[in-house]
């Protein structure tokens, strides 16, 4: 297997120690990938373990179902696709240190 892509950030949420199968995937030049970026995420893009973390805005996402929802109630016409292009934040190796300044510790 050359890459595993997580769909949400549950494997991340253990240490990285924790998670062998991983590191002897990146040992051998696997890619790692996931959605989510949540503080303790960060630890395993530090250490090398993911490539790269997709994270989004939650307050985005809340609001816009939320927003919708409202109007689907109200029976008044709301938008079928939501798309947050604007709220993905990707994080690497390199803006690690600014991701972290914006993400409290659990």
């Amino acid at each position: 297997m050359g890459g595993w892509f997580f769909f949400g950030g549950w494997p991340f949420f253990a240490p990285p120690d924790s998670l062998g199968t991983i590191k002897k995937l990146i040992d051998r030049g696997g890619l790692v990938v996931s959605i989510d970026n949540f503080y303790p995420m960060l630890d395993f893009v530090e250490a090398g373990m993911t490539q790269m973390l997709i994270g989004y805005s939650f307050y985005d996402m809340g609001y816009c179902s939320v927003k919708n929802l409202v109007k689907a109630i109200k029976g008044e016409a709301f938008e079928k696709e939501i798309i947050l292009d604007a709220s993905i934040f990707i994080t690497t190796k390199e803006n690690l240190a600014e991701i972290r300044k914006t993400k409290l510790p659990w």
